[in-house]
């Protein structure tokens, strides 16, 4: 089934849902938090934009409000098992 046939399925199966998230792609335009910058998405029209909508940039997650892109998060915020060391934890953090 060619690209545009399953991307004009899934579109009409997910129609009705509001208030969902949905990953757009990848931004090629600088994405700051609270900004409304258009993404600059190859097949993403920007005019079209729906609460909800999510995209990446400099791996930073960000998801639009209505009125700006919020961060999400960011790949620097997340703790991966093993990483954390006892230098990480503050002498105070009352950690057994």
């Amino acid at each position: 089934m060619p690209n545009n046939l399953i991307k004009a399925y899934v579109d009409n199966a997910v129609s009705g849902l509001t208030g969902a998230m949905h990953f757009i792609g990848e931004a090629s335009v600088v994405i700051n938090p609270n900004s409304s910058v258009d993404p600059r998405i190859g097949g993403y029209n920007f005019s079209q934009v729906q609460p909800g909508d999510v995209i990446l940039y400099d791996a930073k997650e960000f998801v639009w409000t209505g009125s700006a892109w919020r961060l999400l998060g960011d790949e620097g915020s997340y703790a991966v098992r093993g990483s954390i060391v006892n230098a990480d934890i503050s002498d105070d953090a009352n950690i057994a």
